[in-house]
């Protein structure tokens, strides 16, 4: 489905070659919007959706340049300046203070057609190169399976919180989680089963912890909660509050599914690697004292 056509606001003093642009561009099935004015642009484009401005840089009120810098400080409009005057004026500086291209009076129509096309892509494929930059940065920190920060981010965001506790003197605590008997659902049932429970696992204590808190697939079956900002005792309750709402929620052959916890705060002094050390002492007391429990170091 071919994408509809931009809205494009033509800027000149001349009413000769405002109708000259309206004509032709509404022929290409553009929507025009045409002013004379540097403060009736900004007016306009402060009040309704414009992607495309062609610009005149001699305007009698506000020059095209400043009107061209106010409207590129807070959006994305691509504006195409114009001027009869190439003695002051190069495409190099225009470009280089926001402009997506540069056309000198007189201006032929079928080349003002070819330039928007031109800057409409450049700046569709800009967008797509931004959103793919995105996707491809949260695939790196994200756990496929789950949604949930994977290990490779948990390293990282614990060395800062680390930092940032032993800087500001704040209580951090850490929770590591384990699935009780996982081995025994990925060998009656599969790994299809085995990965439906991960998933409905990582549900159940996202929806338990508060705001500040930070989740991660820690590998495997394991999970991780870090707790900026608070003392074991607070962590207790967020890690009773993740196991209870797992036992409650997470169901396989018509028997709750249970979690292990241990936690550990970061004492002073101490590494993110010493902390960890920690908290899996504290799983696994949790898991010799008869599992579904929570324990600390």
């Amino acid at each position: 489905m071919p994408r509809p056509a931009p809205r494009i606001l033509v800027v000149d003093d001349d009413d000769t070659i405002q109708r000259l642009f309206a004509s032709a561009l509404g022929r290409n099935g553009y929507e025009v919007v045409s002013v004379g004015s540097g403060s009736a642009a900004l007016q306009v484009f402060k009040e309704s959706s414009v992607e495309v401005v062609l610009l005149d840089i001699g305007l009698p009120d506000i020059s095209g340049i400043e009107v061209m810098r106010q409207m590129v400080k807070t959006s994305s409009v691509i504006v195409i300046l114009i001027t009869g005057d190439d003695t002051s004026y190069s495409h190099e500086m225009v470009v280089q203070q926001g402009a997506a291209d540069f056309i000198v009076k007189p201006v032929r129509i079928a080349e003002l057609l070819l330039r928007i096309r031109q800057a409409c892509e450049a700046r569709r494929l800009a967008q797509a190169k931004e959103r793919l930059v995105v996707e491809l940065e949260r695939m790196a920190i994200r756990d496929e399976l789950t949604g949930l920060y994977n290990y490779r981010h948990f390293r990282n965001q614990l060395r800062l919180e680390v930092q940032r506790r032993l800087r500001y003197e704040r209580p951090l605590s850490l929770i590591i989680f384990d699935v009780d008997y996982f081995k025994r659902v990925n060998d009656t049932l599969g790994h299809t089963e085995g990965d439906r429970v991960l998933a409905n696992i990582a549900m159940a204590v996202g929806r338990a912890v508060r705001n500040i808190d930070i989740v991660f697939r820690y590998g495997g079956e394991e999970f991780a909660v870090l707790l900026p900002e608070t003392h074991a005792e607070q962590a207790i309750a967020v890690a009773e509050r993740a196991r209870q709402a797992v036992e409650r929620t997470v169901v396989v052959n018509n028997e709750s599914v249970t979690i292990s916890a241990g936690i550990a705060e970061h004492q002073p002094q101490e590494s993110g690697e010493e902390l960890v050390r920690r908290a899996d002492q504290a799983l696994y007391a949790a898991k010799r004292a008869g599992r579904n429990r929570v324990e600390t170091a």
